[in-house]
């Protein structure tokens, strides 16, 4: 058994994946498995994959039946993970050399159920330590870090407690808030310490060609249905509530500023932004600050994206 699995959903990312899996092999802690996971890829991907098991067998490659998304990618990683740490990778990312070992001490240092670092965008600044000590939140400081966008909402660059994680999956029909909802259930009645260091341990790439394709506005669109279908649920706790409206109402302007919506999406997202803002002024036993939050989110949504 390996003491930390690192997953890896990838899809057509066959030219970023020789300085990926460079950086994984250069670990100083090299007690980890590495979870392959091709999501049908038709660029030669998977192959890669296969090489790089030949040439390391600590990485282990698994391939979906078909094309599925990177949240199935993810729960097949998780269900074949036989680390006592889990953390996640993106294909076209890189990870410092001290990346688990700094990480794992943290982790061990600080008693927490969840590590997570910086992350740059620029590879010279990977390994990088900024002099301030790292901050230890419960759950409810983590949901309030990621409620005004104080933390991003991405699962990378976190190490996790295996027994935190449990049964806990990705929900596939999420394609843009996969990361968001993850947490929320990780989050959810559970009392967690998460700590927050200043090492500058992940590069992630920005993706210059731009999100706003039509098929990335049939996504956002989707998505934003999709939550506001878990906002207006009954099960989902009022404490949770912010963070969905936050991430709905920046998809939706991200959509608006996009352009090009048809009518009946328009009145869609016009009459979901009102009934939100009636509905979370209504909602009972919430304290009178909290409700004007309610309303704030819904006009001036946070940046989580």
């Amino acid at each position: 058994m390996s003491l930390i699995s690192i997953i890896i959903p990838i899809s057509n990312r066959r030219t970023f994946l020789p300085s990926l899996f460079s950086s994984i092999r250069k670990q100083t802690l090299s007690d980890f498995e590495v979870i392959l996971v091709d999501d049908c890829s038709s660029d030669g991907s998977y192959e890669a994959c296969l090489n790089a098991n030949v040439i390391d067998n600590r990485f282990k490659v698994y391939r979906t039946d078909r094309k599925s998304g990177v949240s199935v990618a993810r729960n097949v990683g998780l269900d074949a993970a036989k680390g006592k740490f889990i953390t996640f990778v993106d294909s076209d990312d890189n990870i410092d050399e001290e990346f688990l070992a700094t990480m794992f001490r943290v982790m061990y240092e600080r008693n927490a159920d969840i590590v997570s670092c910086a992350y740059c965008t620029k590879e010279e600044d990977l390994g990088e330590r900024n002099n301030s000590s790292s901050v230890r939140l419960p759950s409810d400081q983590f949901f309030s870090s990621l409620l005004f966008g104080d933390t991003d909402n991405h699962v990378w660059g976190r190490l996790y407690r295996r027994s935190v994680i449990d049964d806990i999956r990705f929900d596939p029909e999420y394609s843009i808030s996969e990361d968001l909802i993850f947490l929320i259930s990780l989050l959810k009645d559970r009392k967690l310490t998460t700590v927050f260091t200043k090492y500058y341990g992940y590069f992630h790439l920005i993706n210059k060609e731009g999100l706003m394709t039509s098929y990335n506005r049939e996504m956002y669109y989707g998505t934003i249905r999709q939550l506001f279908a878990l906002y207006s649920d009954s099960d989902t706790e009022a404490d949770f509530k912010p963070v969905i409206i936050n991430r709905i109402m920046y998809l939706k302007k991200s959509l608006v500023k996009a352009g090009g919506l048809s009518t009946e999406q328009k009145q869609y997202l016009s009459a979901m932004t009102e009934t939100i803002h009636a509905t979370a002024l209504a909602l009972p036993k919430l304290s009178f600050r909290k409700k004007i939050l309610y309303s704030f989110l819904v006009r001036h949504p946070v940046r989580t994206l």
